[in-house]
């Protein structure tokens, strides 16, 4: 029964140490923006004036005049989108403990002590006699042996990082005319 029990422990902890360990999974993302760009800067107008004239032989000359003009930027945003990813195996310890039983094997020889011994004459007896006594046969003793076998596999940690850019190009009024 105990071989059977300890049987059964040692393949049920072989059995759990083929068992991946729970990984934990981290996921980080951070978006900046980076400052701007300005690629072209022009007049756009705000204001114009549209003139028509007809001439004598009926054909009409549009002029359109801009009257106040604003100035423009054509600006670049470049976004970048830092995506980071963190696995996490945590460090495992898987302990095994065997345990053996030894007999020990003790040869218990009985001994029969001497039935009768001739000894000289004393007190009227030619025979002494003297009682039969057995040796006692001593148990085999048992001894248990526990072997503990330890394995530590380090706790692993994978990191990717995958960087995204994008840029954005608009079309903005020049920020110095929104001055107070």
């Amino acid at each position: 029964m105990k071989k059977l029990l300890l049987s059964s422990l040692a393949s049920a902890l072989a059995f759990a140490a083929t068992l991946p360990a729970q990984a934990e999974v981290i996921q980080t993302t951070t978006e900046t923006q980076l400052p701007a760009q300005v690629v072209d800067s022009y007049m756009k107008p705000t204001v114009s004036r549209t003139k028509s004239v007809t001439a004598a032989d009926g054909t009409t000359e549009k002029t359109v005049e801009p009257l106040i003009q604003e100035r423009q930027e054509r600006v670049i945003i470049p976004t970048e989108k830092v995506t980071t990813t963190t696995d996490i195996t945590p460090a495992r310890v898987v302990s095994e403990e065997v345990r053996t039983d030894r007999a020990a094997s003790t040869t218990v020889v009985r001994k029969r002590v001497a039935s009768r011994k001739r000894v000289a004459p004393r007190r009227r007896l030619a025979v002494r006699r003297t009682v039969r006594r057995r040796v006692a046969v001593k148990p085999a003793v048992t001894s248990s042996v526990a072997v503990r076998h330890t394995v530590v596999q380090p706790q692993i940690v994978q990191q990717s990082q995958t960087v995204e850019q994008k840029a954005v190009i608009i079309d903005r009024p020049d920020p110095a005319l929104k001055l107070p």
